[in-house]
Protein backbone atom coordinates (compact mmCIF):
# COMPACT_ATOMS: atom_id res chain seq x y z
CA UNK A 1 0.00 0.00 0.00
CA UNK A 2 2.84 2.19 1.30
CA UNK A 3 4.79 1.52 -2.06
CA UNK A 4 1.52 1.94 -4.55
CA UNK A 5 1.27 5.52 -2.65
CA UNK A 6 5.20 6.27 -2.95
CA UNK A 7 4.59 5.86 -6.80
CA UNK A 8 1.60 7.81 -7.25
CA UNK A 9 3.68 10.51 -5.48
CA UNK A 10 6.15 10.42 -7.52
CA UNK A 11 4.49 10.54 -11.01
CA UNK A 12 2.95 13.57 -9.68
CA UNK A 13 6.19 15.29 -9.01
CA UNK A 14 6.98 14.02 -12.59
CA UNK A 15 4.32 15.30 -13.84
CA UNK A 16 4.75 19.00 -12.11
CA UNK A 17 8.32 19.01 -13.07
CA UNK A 18 7.57 18.41 -16.71
CA UNK A 19 4.50 21.02 -16.40
CA UNK A 20 7.16 23.32 -14.77
CA UNK A 21 9.75 22.86 -17.37
CA UNK A 22 7.54 23.46 -20.53
CA UNK A 23 5.83 26.42 -18.77
CA UNK A 24 10.03 27.71 -18.79
CA UNK A 25 10.28 26.92 -22.30
CA UNK A 26 7.32 28.49 -23.59
CA UNK A 27 8.50 31.62 -21.60
CA UNK A 28 11.72 31.18 -23.05
CA UNK A 29 10.93 30.82 -26.63
CA UNK A 30 8.15 33.28 -26.86
CA UNK A 31 10.27 36.15 -25.43
CA UNK A 32 13.26 35.40 -27.37
CA UNK A 33 15.12 37.88 -29.74
CA UNK A 34 15.57 36.79 -33.63
CA UNK A 35 18.51 36.45 -34.47
CA UNK A 36 20.07 39.99 -36.16
CA UNK A 37 20.30 40.03 -39.98
CA UNK A 38 23.44 41.28 -41.71
CA UNK A 39 20.99 43.84 -43.56
CA UNK A 40 17.22 45.12 -42.84
CA UNK A 41 17.05 45.27 -46.35
CA UNK A 42 19.21 42.32 -48.14
CA UNK A 43 19.29 43.50 -52.05
CA UNK A 44 18.74 47.12 -51.73
CA UNK A 45 21.68 48.59 -52.54
CA UNK A 46 21.38 46.98 -55.88
CA UNK A 47 17.84 48.65 -56.19
CA UNK A 48 18.64 52.17 -55.37
CA UNK A 49 18.43 53.35 -58.84
CA UNK A 50 14.88 52.10 -59.13
CA UNK A 51 13.59 54.37 -56.57
CA UNK A 52 11.61 56.63 -58.15
CA UNK A 53 9.51 58.91 -55.11
CA UNK A 54 9.92 58.73 -50.90
CA UNK A 55 7.04 59.27 -49.09
CA UNK A 56 7.19 61.00 -45.59
CA UNK A 57 5.03 61.13 -42.86
CA UNK A 58 5.35 62.07 -39.10
CA UNK A 59 2.74 63.17 -36.79
CA UNK A 60 3.14 66.99 -37.79
CA UNK A 61 3.43 66.37 -41.62
CA UNK A 62 2.83 64.44 -44.75
CA UNK A 63 5.05 65.29 -48.13
CA UNK A 64 6.58 63.44 -50.80
CA UNK A 65 9.43 64.05 -53.29
CA UNK A 66 9.35 62.25 -56.80
CA UNK A 67 12.62 62.15 -59.05
CA UNK A 68 12.32 64.42 -62.24
CA UNK A 69 15.18 63.99 -64.92
CA UNK A 70 18.39 62.68 -63.62
CA UNK A 71 19.44 63.68 -60.16
CA UNK A 72 16.58 66.34 -60.85
CA UNK A 73 13.90 65.82 -57.65
CA UNK A 74 11.25 68.11 -56.48
CA UNK A 75 8.29 68.21 -54.25
CA UNK A 76 4.64 67.52 -55.22
CA UNK A 77 3.18 69.41 -52.28
CA UNK A 78 5.29 72.78 -53.33
CA UNK A 79 4.29 73.12 -56.73
CA UNK A 80 6.96 70.90 -57.67
CA UNK A 81 9.71 73.13 -55.96
CA UNK A 82 13.26 71.51 -56.43
CA UNK A 83 14.19 69.01 -53.63
CA UNK A 84 18.28 68.92 -52.61
CA UNK A 85 19.99 65.72 -54.61
CA UNK A 86 22.09 65.27 -51.40
CA UNK A 87 19.00 64.73 -49.37
CA UNK A 88 17.75 62.29 -51.39
CA UNK A 89 20.87 60.28 -52.05
CA UNK A 90 21.70 59.82 -48.33
CA UNK A 91 18.00 59.12 -47.53
CA UNK A 92 17.96 56.02 -49.89
CA UNK A 93 21.58 55.23 -49.12
CA UNK A 94 21.13 55.69 -45.39
CA UNK A 95 18.34 52.79 -45.44
CA UNK A 96 19.96 50.43 -48.14
CA UNK A 97 23.52 50.29 -45.83
CA UNK A 98 21.45 50.05 -42.69
CA UNK A 99 23.05 47.46 -40.19
CA UNK A 100 20.87 46.06 -37.28
CA UNK A 101 23.17 45.80 -34.56
CA UNK A 102 20.53 44.75 -32.30
CA UNK A 103 16.83 43.23 -31.49
CA UNK A 104 14.69 45.31 -29.42
CA UNK A 105 11.37 45.24 -28.24
CA UNK A 106 8.65 43.79 -30.62
CA UNK A 107 5.68 44.79 -27.89
CA UNK A 108 3.57 47.51 -29.36
CA UNK A 109 3.42 48.94 -25.73
CA UNK A 110 6.83 49.88 -25.71
CA UNK A 111 7.00 50.70 -29.26
CA UNK A 112 6.43 54.21 -27.51
CA UNK A 113 9.76 54.71 -26.00
CA UNK A 114 12.12 54.56 -28.18
CA UNK A 115 9.25 56.51 -30.60
CA UNK A 116 9.16 53.77 -33.60
CA UNK A 117 5.03 53.82 -33.26
CA UNK A 118 3.53 54.34 -36.73
CA UNK A 119 2.53 57.97 -37.11
CA UNK A 120 -0.40 57.29 -39.18
CA UNK A 121 -2.10 55.89 -36.34
CA UNK A 122 -4.35 57.82 -34.18
CA UNK A 123 -2.88 56.10 -30.92
CA UNK A 124 -0.27 57.41 -28.62
CA UNK A 125 1.29 61.03 -28.11
CA UNK A 126 3.41 62.90 -30.59
CA UNK A 127 6.55 62.42 -28.96
CA UNK A 128 5.79 58.72 -28.99
CA UNK A 129 5.90 58.35 -33.04
CA UNK A 130 8.51 58.31 -35.30
CA UNK A 131 8.85 59.02 -39.05
CA UNK A 132 7.87 56.98 -41.65
CA UNK A 133 9.81 56.79 -44.89
CA UNK A 134 8.57 54.96 -47.68
CA UNK A 135 10.94 54.50 -50.99
CA UNK A 136 8.61 53.80 -53.88
CA UNK A 137 9.33 52.33 -57.84
CA UNK A 138 7.97 54.41 -60.60
CA UNK A 139 4.61 52.24 -60.54
CA UNK A 140 3.88 52.99 -57.10
CA UNK A 141 5.00 49.85 -55.54
CA UNK A 142 6.79 49.95 -52.51
CA UNK A 143 10.66 49.35 -52.43
CA UNK A 144 11.36 49.50 -48.68
CA UNK A 145 9.58 51.43 -45.72
CA UNK A 146 10.52 52.05 -42.09
CA UNK A 147 9.94 54.33 -39.21
CA UNK A 148 12.79 56.06 -37.96
CA UNK A 149 12.62 56.72 -34.24
CA UNK A 150 14.83 57.36 -31.28
CA UNK A 151 18.28 58.57 -31.77
CA UNK A 152 20.87 56.37 -29.73
CA UNK A 153 24.21 57.85 -30.76
CA UNK A 154 24.01 60.94 -33.01
CA UNK A 155 26.06 60.48 -36.15
CA UNK A 156 29.99 62.31 -36.47
CA UNK A 157 31.91 62.72 -39.53
CA UNK A 158 34.25 59.65 -38.08
CA UNK A 159 31.39 57.14 -37.46
CA UNK A 160 27.53 56.61 -38.05
CA UNK A 161 24.72 57.33 -35.94
CA UNK A 162 22.71 54.58 -33.60
CA UNK A 163 19.22 54.58 -34.22
CA UNK A 164 15.76 52.49 -33.19
CA UNK A 165 13.62 51.72 -36.14
CA UNK A 166 10.94 49.48 -37.01
CA UNK A 167 9.18 48.21 -40.75
CA UNK A 168 5.69 49.23 -40.00
CA UNK A 169 4.14 45.90 -41.18
CA UNK A 170 6.08 44.34 -38.37
CA UNK A 171 6.22 44.03 -34.38
CA UNK A 172 10.03 43.98 -34.18
CA UNK A 173 12.11 46.97 -33.37
CA UNK A 174 15.64 47.13 -34.33
CA UNK A 175 18.95 49.14 -32.97
CA UNK A 176 20.73 49.86 -36.45
CA UNK A 177 23.75 52.04 -37.52
CA UNK A 178 23.61 54.11 -40.39
CA UNK A 179 23.94 57.40 -42.03
CA UNK A 180 20.52 58.84 -41.73
CA UNK A 181 18.85 62.54 -41.24
CA UNK A 182 15.63 62.51 -41.75
CA UNK A 183 13.56 65.68 -41.94
CA UNK A 184 10.10 65.82 -40.70
CA UNK A 185 9.23 68.56 -42.53
CA UNK A 186 9.12 69.62 -46.33
CA UNK A 187 11.36 72.70 -45.47
CA UNK A 188 14.13 70.41 -44.65
CA UNK A 189 13.66 68.78 -48.01
CA UNK A 190 14.09 72.08 -50.34
CA UNK A 191 16.27 73.42 -52.05
CA UNK A 192 17.70 76.38 -49.96
CA UNK A 193 19.82 78.01 -53.09
CA UNK A 194 18.79 81.60 -53.36
CA UNK A 195 20.21 84.71 -55.22
CA UNK A 196 23.45 85.73 -53.21
CA UNK A 197 25.77 89.13 -53.97
CA UNK A 198 29.73 89.02 -53.29
CA UNK A 199 29.63 91.87 -51.65
CA UNK A 200 32.69 93.23 -53.39
CA UNK A 201 30.97 93.16 -56.33
CA UNK A 202 27.83 95.59 -55.01
CA UNK A 203 28.07 98.95 -56.10
CA UNK A 204 24.57 100.79 -55.29
CA UNK A 205 21.53 99.54 -53.75
CA UNK A 206 17.66 101.46 -54.44
CA UNK A 207 14.10 101.09 -52.79
CA UNK A 208 10.86 102.36 -54.17
CA UNK A 209 7.62 101.96 -52.47
CA UNK A 210 4.06 102.28 -53.01
CA UNK A 211 4.13 104.99 -49.74
CA UNK A 212 7.22 106.80 -48.20
CA UNK A 213 9.76 108.02 -50.32
CA UNK A 214 12.58 106.19 -52.36
CA UNK A 215 16.01 104.80 -50.20
CA UNK A 216 19.43 105.38 -52.14
CA UNK A 217 22.48 104.06 -51.30
CA UNK A 218 25.88 103.55 -52.72
CA UNK A 219 29.73 103.69 -52.00
CA UNK A 220 32.40 105.41 -53.95
CA UNK A 221 34.93 102.39 -54.55
CA UNK A 222 35.00 98.76 -54.07
CA UNK A 223 37.47 99.48 -51.15
CA UNK A 224 35.33 101.31 -48.81
CA UNK A 225 33.84 99.27 -46.02
CA UNK A 226 30.44 101.32 -44.86
CA UNK A 227 27.68 102.46 -47.88
CA UNK A 228 26.25 106.01 -47.43
CA UNK A 229 23.16 107.41 -47.77
CA UNK A 230 22.98 109.21 -51.26
CA UNK A 231 19.30 110.81 -51.11
CA UNK A 232 20.09 113.00 -47.58
CA UNK A 233 16.88 114.61 -46.73
CA UNK A 234 17.39 118.53 -45.67
CA UNK A 235 18.56 118.30 -42.66
CA UNK A 236 19.09 115.49 -41.95
CA UNK A 237 22.19 113.33 -41.46
CA UNK A 238 22.85 109.23 -41.32
CA UNK A 239 21.92 107.84 -37.32
CA UNK A 240 25.81 106.63 -37.41
CA UNK A 241 28.34 105.53 -40.25
CA UNK A 242 27.27 101.83 -40.74
CA UNK A 243 23.55 102.39 -40.78
CA UNK A 244 23.54 101.52 -44.28
CA UNK A 245 25.02 98.61 -44.02
CA UNK A 246 22.51 96.41 -43.26
CA UNK A 247 20.10 97.41 -45.95
CA UNK A 248 22.82 97.05 -48.70
CA UNK A 249 23.43 93.74 -47.13
CA UNK A 250 20.32 92.28 -47.01
CA UNK A 251 20.98 90.22 -50.86
CA UNK A 252 23.94 88.49 -49.12
CA UNK A 253 22.28 85.93 -46.78
CA UNK A 254 19.02 84.98 -47.13
CA UNK A 255 16.88 82.16 -45.55
CA UNK A 256 13.05 81.03 -46.54
CA UNK A 257 10.50 79.46 -44.60
CA UNK A 258 7.83 78.39 -47.54
CA UNK A 259 7.69 78.31 -51.34
CA UNK A 260 4.74 79.42 -53.69
CA UNK A 261 4.78 79.62 -57.19
CA UNK A 262 5.19 84.04 -57.83
CA UNK A 263 2.02 84.04 -59.55
CA UNK A 264 -0.20 83.32 -56.77
CA UNK A 265 1.50 86.07 -54.95
CA UNK A 266 0.12 90.03 -55.65
CA UNK A 267 3.62 92.12 -56.06
CA UNK A 268 0.85 94.97 -57.37
CA UNK A 269 1.91 96.89 -53.96
CA UNK A 270 5.61 95.44 -53.35
CA UNK A 271 8.69 97.35 -52.51
CA UNK A 272 11.23 96.95 -54.58
CA UNK A 273 14.96 97.18 -54.56
CA UNK A 274 17.61 96.90 -57.00
CA UNK A 275 21.16 95.82 -56.32
CA UNK A 276 23.88 96.46 -58.66
CA UNK A 277 27.19 95.55 -58.94
CA UNK A 278 30.04 97.28 -60.64
CA UNK A 279 30.04 94.74 -63.82
CA UNK A 280 26.51 95.34 -64.62
CA UNK A 281 24.25 92.60 -62.82
CA UNK A 282 21.14 94.32 -61.36
CA UNK A 283 19.31 91.95 -59.09
CA UNK A 284 15.61 93.11 -58.11
CA UNK A 285 13.26 91.98 -55.22
CA UNK A 286 10.14 92.74 -54.73
CA UNK A 287 8.69 92.44 -51.54
CA UNK A 288 5.27 92.09 -50.24
CA UNK A 289 2.85 91.34 -47.39
CA UNK A 290 0.16 89.10 -47.55
CA UNK A 291 -1.85 88.90 -44.61
CA UNK A 292 1.13 88.05 -41.57
CA UNK A 293 3.92 86.72 -44.46
CA UNK A 294 6.13 88.44 -46.21
CA UNK A 295 7.02 87.05 -49.71
CA UNK A 296 10.03 88.11 -51.65
CA UNK A 297 10.53 87.45 -55.65
CA UNK A 298 14.17 87.56 -57.39
CA UNK A 299 14.85 88.46 -60.96
CA UNK A 300 18.32 89.85 -62.77
CA UNK A 301 18.83 91.92 -65.81
CA UNK A 302 22.31 93.38 -67.11
CA UNK A 303 22.64 96.57 -67.53
CA UNK A 304 25.61 98.24 -69.45
CA UNK A 305 24.77 101.67 -68.00
CA UNK A 306 25.83 100.51 -64.73
CA UNK A 307 29.15 98.97 -65.45
CA UNK A 308 32.26 101.16 -63.04
CA UNK A 309 35.10 99.18 -63.51
CA UNK A 310 36.95 102.07 -62.42
CA UNK A 311 35.57 102.58 -59.20
CA UNK A 312 36.65 99.01 -58.45
CA UNK A 313 40.11 98.23 -56.16
CA UNK A 314 42.70 96.35 -57.61
CA UNK A 315 42.29 93.40 -55.21
CA UNK A 316 38.65 92.97 -56.04
CA UNK A 317 38.79 92.56 -59.76
CA UNK A 318 39.19 89.26 -59.98
CA UNK A 319 35.31 89.43 -57.97
CA UNK A 320 34.18 90.81 -61.03
CA UNK A 321 32.77 89.06 -64.46
CA UNK A 322 32.75 89.76 -67.98
CA UNK A 323 29.33 91.28 -70.06
CA UNK A 324 29.03 87.77 -71.93
CA UNK A 325 29.14 86.17 -67.92
CA UNK A 326 27.00 88.63 -66.60
CA UNK A 327 24.29 88.26 -68.78
CA UNK A 328 24.70 84.40 -68.75
CA UNK A 329 24.29 84.80 -64.91
CA UNK A 330 21.43 87.37 -65.43
CA UNK A 331 19.21 84.60 -67.35
CA UNK A 332 20.20 82.10 -65.09
CA UNK A 333 18.78 83.71 -62.13
CA UNK A 334 15.57 84.19 -63.97
CA UNK A 335 15.15 80.57 -64.62
CA UNK A 336 15.91 79.27 -61.46
CA UNK A 337 14.37 81.87 -59.10
CA UNK A 338 11.84 83.67 -61.60
CA UNK A 339 8.89 80.90 -61.20
CA UNK A 340 9.06 81.58 -57.42
CA UNK A 341 8.11 83.29 -54.27
CA UNK A 342 9.69 82.88 -50.80
CA UNK A 343 8.29 83.82 -47.55
CA UNK A 344 10.93 85.48 -45.69
CA UNK A 345 11.54 85.43 -42.25
CA UNK A 346 10.35 89.09 -40.61
CA UNK A 347 13.68 90.30 -39.71
CA UNK A 348 15.06 89.71 -43.64
CA UNK A 349 11.71 91.53 -44.84
CA UNK A 350 13.07 94.10 -42.36
CA UNK A 351 16.24 94.43 -44.41
CA UNK A 352 14.91 94.76 -47.38
CA UNK A 353 12.18 96.85 -46.40
CA UNK A 354 14.36 99.75 -44.63
CA UNK A 355 12.73 102.35 -44.67
CA UNK A 356 14.42 106.34 -44.84
CA UNK A 357 13.35 106.50 -41.27
CA UNK A 358 15.67 103.77 -39.96
CA UNK A 359 18.75 105.10 -41.75
CA UNK A 360 18.64 108.53 -40.95
CA UNK A 361 18.00 111.32 -37.75
CA UNK A 362 17.72 115.06 -37.63
CA UNK A 363 21.18 116.82 -37.43
CA UNK A 364 22.08 118.40 -33.81
CA UNK A 365 22.64 121.67 -33.53
CA UNK A 366 25.97 122.68 -32.80
CA UNK A 367 26.63 123.05 -28.85
CA UNK A 368 28.37 126.56 -29.43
Amino acid sequence: MRSKSFLILGLVTLLAVLAAAASAYWRATSHALPPTPAALFPGLIERVNEVAAIEVASSAAKFSVVRGEGENWSMPEKSGYPVTYETVKQTVLGLANMRPLEAKTRQADRHGKIKVMDPRQAAGTDFEKGVLVRLAAKDGKEVAALIVGKTRSIQTGEREGWFYVRKPEEPQSWLVATRLEVADSAKGWLDIDVPRLDRKRLRAVGSGRPEGGPVSVSRPRSDKTDFTVDNLPQGMSMIHETAANGFASALGFITFDDVAKADAIDFSKSVTVDYRTYDGLVVTVKVAKVGEKSWAHFSAAFDAAGIRLDEVAEADKDKLRGEAEVKQEAEALNRRFGPWAYNLPAFKAEDFTTPMSKLVAPVKPNAS
